[in-house]
């Protein structure tokens, strides 16, 4: 066991013991005077909604580490590549103006994004089809973090999986998507989800899903407004090909939101009351992404 210093809590890497070449990354649960947060929720049930949507996603499992709870992420980096985090490639591939840790995110912007992955290939995923770019896969990760309120998706949040040797049947190709802990309600506490719940017709649910905003792009609308999170989802399938266009559109109108909410209830230690909510922003998420992306041209 070995500690990784890279994301916003200190992971602890475990060898696997039935394969020493994979690696799992242990991330504790925050918890403080005021509540238990629910970033073992987020990222376990995000694990699973992914590959339903069609993207590709690490795995995840509830886990305990020295009496600590928390999650198990498997390394989503092949033997023979290397994670190449979006702090480290933007700049290195034609972004001379990226700033890391911006207060306006100066340079992570989606066109900078698709710029530089230009040449790149999509996730090791059969779920992807071969004429999708690995900017497509992306802009499927946007689509993806506006269904589960992700307004985390920084520039170590994402990641070009990078051949360490030369050959020609290795390329450079997007990650699987990773570190959804800041998804699906993870700081809001049970009970303001139950307040909120109670409300008919939900109305505080869906004013509170609205705000959700792309903190993590730059402010390149008016006056540095940031994208909301369903705008950043429409931004990003726009700037896809016609393929990608075409193949997330599939996803959105085909998307099995009964299976997406059989999920929770899978969760024997997710409470009903967060579980409720999350079923619930799962299916307002949709519906306002469908209703934005599907009328895209």
């Amino acid at each position: 066991m070995s500690i990784e210093p890279s994301g916003a809590e200190i992971k602890c890497v475990l060898v696997d013991t039935e394969d020493p070449d994979v690696r799992w990354f242990f991330k504790n649960n925050t918890a403080d005077e005021q509540m238990r947060y629910g970033e073992d929720f987020a990222e376990v049930v995000s694990s699973h909604l992914a590959p339903l949507f069609g993207v590709a996603s690490a795995q995840v499992f509830f886990a305990a580490h020295n009496g600590i709870q928390g999650i198990i992420s498997k390394d989503v980096a092949p033997r023979g590549h290397e994670l190449v985090h979006g702090a480290a490639w933007l700049p290195a591939h034609g972004v001379p103006n990226f700033r890391r840790g911006d207060k306006f995110r100066k340079g992570h912007s989606l066109k900078n994004i698709r710029e530089s992955l230009i040449g790149v290939a999509a996730p090791p995923n059969s779920m992807y089809p071969e004429e999708l770019t690995a900017f497509d896969a992306f802009a499927g990760m946007c689509i993806f973090d506006a269904w589960i309120s992700n307004q985390d998706r920084h520039e170590d949040n994402w990641a070009v999986l990078n051949p360490m040797v030369k050959r020609s049947d290795l390329v450079a190709r997007l990650s699987p998507v990773y570190d959804n802990g800041s998804s699906l309600a993870f700081n809001v506490t049970e009970t303001k989800m139950a307040e909120m719940l109670n409300d008919s017709a939900n109305p505080r649910i869906q004013q509170w899903s609205a705000r959700a905003k792309a903190h993590r792009f730059e402010r390149v609308q008016p006056d540095n407004r940031r994208l909301g999170l369903v705008e950043a989802a429409e931004v990003a399938l726009h700037l896809c090909t016609e393929a990608g266009q075409r193949h997330w559109k599939h996803k959105l109108s085909t998307i099995d939101l009964d299976q997406a909410r059989g999920i929770a209830h899978e969760i024997s230690q997710m409470s009903d009351v967060r579980r409720k909510f999350v079923n619930r922003l799962l299916t307002l998420n949709m519906e306002r992404i469908q209703d934005v992306c599907l009328s895209t041209t």
